[in-house]
């Protein structure tokens, strides 16, 4: 049976991936992590309640981060797919506005909360010869990324890092971790985000529109299909 483990799963992204995976999937169970049940998210887990496993988790917190991971394994489920969303919203800030607080818990929620999973699951999933993880990170990561964003930018990269290095690491192990970093994605992770900023996205963008999540949650299902097995380690720009 497959085990999806989706971290940041209250997210637009994360509950418009659910809702495809539960239509294509039969024989699976899905942990979802989440810091705020939404109505959607309510929805979609009273729909079929005997496939989840929904954990209240804030991931700036590392001691709910162990006890999610005591929950899980309590339950005797391995995951044998892990999706992560978590990330703070969007914000602008100049360097001269450099705040350690907000990239320490930046930091912690996208990328030690991210680690410290892996680094409990990837070795089991060594074991088993299988297993595949997708991270969103973000367009920043290619070519210049826009002012302001000092320090989303650095934290997207520190996230990339890990990712990076995780596919060499286990590549030889079965296990593909690859990154997804899409454009703009029209989400409530952009409601601190000025409308003219969305606006000048919009005009830049080939469509003249901001990136769905649904679009983003059809390219998470492509990776963690079997036929990009030869995807390993890559940043797939959208």
């Amino acid at each position: 049976m497959k085990v999806y483990l989706i971290i940041g799963a209250g997210s637009d992204i994360g509950i418009a991936y659910i809702q495809r995976l539960i239509k294509s999937e039969n024989d699976i169970h899905i942990i979802t992590l989440y810091r705020n049940m939404s109505e959607k998210l309510r929805a979609v887990i009273e729909s079929q309640k005997d496939r989840f496993l929904p954990l209240q988790v804030d991931l700036s917190d590392p001691e709910q981060i162990k006890k999610a991971i005591d929950e899980i394994n309590e339950e005797g489920l391995i995951p044998t797919h892990i999706l992560h969303l978590a990330a703070r919203p969007y914000e602008f800030a100049k360097i001269k506005n450099w705040d350690e607080s907000d990239v320490k818990e930046s930091m912690q929620i996208s990328v030690y909360s991210f680690a410290k999973i892996c680094s409990e699951y990837l070795p089991k999933m060594a074991k088993a010869k299988s297993g595949k993880v997708v991270a969103i990170v973000s367009s920043v990561t290619f070519d210049e990324p826009p002012k302001f964003t000092s320090m989303y930018t650095t934290v997207k990269y520190a996230l990339l890092g890990f990712i990076k290095s995780a596919a060499v690491e286990y590549a030889d192990k079965g296990i593909t971790v690859s990154a997804l970093s899409p454009d703009m994605v029209d989400t409530k992770f952009l409601s601190n985000i000025d409308e003219h900023i969305k606006e000048m996205a919009i005009e830049d963008s080939p469509n003249k529109r901001l990136i769905t999540a649904d679009e983003v949650a059809e390219k998470i299902e492509y990776l963690f299909l079997d036929e990009s097995d030869n995807k390993n380690g890559i940043n797939m720009k959208m």
